[in-house]
């Protein structure tokens, strides 16, 4: 697997002007100017209280507040860090860890309340704006190095990459744009959506803002960024559109949704950034077809659907509720069957210590014909009807063993926590 801003707080001053006091009223005697004078004034500083208190009401009420920036000297925006979870309660999973993000996806109007113009930005500001943002992964197995790259999450160190950059190193680090290096450990993995998110110590880190994928449109402006091949090509901006939404793709025992464009994604991608014309990332990149024959065709998993995964490793370590058999298994090809006399189906080469499946005697060698009566010929058919059941539910496999067949109902357990 070789795919393996400094920050001011701003209040922007008010630029509305108070009209003229109208001065059609008729001069009244001088024995009581001195109280016309006094109720002028009076007015007027009720008016300029007023107009004070709805300039810091909407000000506060904008997104952003405060924390946003806008420069005055031609440099494109820089938007707010990512919020941090309110304050923890005793056996709420992120007790004690008040400093976890939760990740914000901002609508595309909202950039505008952060200085980008309805037309958005050039290639150059978003990949000033996005680029401090995205990190090298580097994932060492001890006889191997294989690198990626990672979008950092938020200022105090949390970052997302894919989770098969990763699942080869046993030891892991990041680097940053300039050049700091910090050992990272892994706070969740989910192999089935392709995500991961690390942990780094570290503060002051330049954050990246994420935008809803749920708003893009086919054919606008995307630009990935990431270090593709190795830290030599650190950094690397390519540019393309939006190809198309909500693409299927089969990846292993795995369906996947994505995102497909033709923004140059290559080995060492993986991880990295899919930005918007706003600055804001909309898809995490993942997939490249690398066929010879196939140019322009890469994939990310879109923000929307990878925010609940992220919320959810960040908060437990994995994601709960998702359903697990309890067996790690490979597709018996159609040559395969034909040279051993075996059927079609899901070969077992491992059962999950303590699961239900280990505890119904299944074992290695033991080949899944069918689940529920719907015969299979792939991981990927079992893993498509076992995820229309819950946790705790229970399936019937029909097992093939030395040529013969026999049913046996499993319970499913929780995945992450076999």
């Amino acid at each position: 697997m070789n795919d393996p801003f400094d920050r001011e707080d701003f209040a922007p001053e008010w630029s509305g002007r108070w009209d003229e006091p109208d001065r059609s009223y008729r001069r009244p005697e001088r024995k009581g100017r001195g109280l016309v004078v006094f109720a002028v004034i009076m007015l007027l500083l009720a008016a300029l209280c007023l107009g004070a208190a709805l300039w810091l009401r909407a000000g506060l009420a904008r997104p952003g507040g405060q924390d946003a920036i806008q420069e005055d000297d031609g440099e494109p925006p820089v938007y707010p860090q990512q919020s941090t979870r309110p304050t923890q309660q005793e056996g709420d999973p992120l007790y004690g860890r008040d400093d976890a993000p939760e990740l914000t996806l901002y609508s595309r109007a909202d950039s505008a309340l952060f200085g980008v113009q309805e037309s958005g930005l050039s290639i150059p500001e978003i990949a000033k704006m996005v680029s401090p943002a995205v990190v090298g992964v580097v994932a060492d197995s001890g006889t191997a190095v294989y690198y990626g790259s990672g979008i950092i999450l938020s200022e105090n160190g949390y970052l997302v990459t894919n989770a098969h950059v990763i699942e080869d190193g046993t030891g892991l680090s990041i680097i940053t744009k300039d050049g700091q290096e910090f050992e990272a450990s892994v706070v969740g993995s989910d192999r089935q959506t392709d995500l991961a998110v690390l942990k780094v110590d570290a503060s002051g880190l330049p954050s990246a803002v994420f935008g809803d994928s749920g708003e893009l449109e086919v054919g606008e402006l995307a630009v990935a960024i990431g270090n593709p091949m190795s830290m030599e090509l650190f950094g690397s901006v390519t540019a393309g559109v939006i190809s198309a939404l909500d693409r299927q793709i089969v990846m292993e025992d795995r369906t996947m949704v994505l995102l497909q464009t033709d923004a140059a994604i290559n080995p060492g991608n993986s991880g990295g950034a899919l930005v918007n014309g706003y600055g804001q990332v909309i898809g995490i990149n993942s997939v490249k077809v690398t066929a010879s024959s196939y140019e322009g065709i890469g994939f990310a998993i879109p923000s929307a659907s990878a925010k609940p995964v992220i919320d959810a490793l960040i908060a437990y370590g994995y994601v709960p509720g998702r359903p697990a058999v309890g067996i790690v298994g490979e597709d018996v090809s159609a040559y395969y069957a034909a040279y051993g006399n075996v059927p079609r189906g899901v070969y077992i080469h491992g059962v999950t210590e303590g699961t239900d499946a280990q505890g119904k005697g299944l074992k290695v060698g033991d080949i899944v014909v069918a689940i529920d009566g719907v015969t299979i010929t792939s991981m990927a058919e079992l893993n498509r009807i076992k995820e229309t059941h819950e946790a705790g539910e229970s399936v019937t496999l029909t097992v093939w063993r030395d040529g013969q067949e026999f049913d046996v109902t499993i319970r499913l357990t929780e995945a992450g926590r076999e």
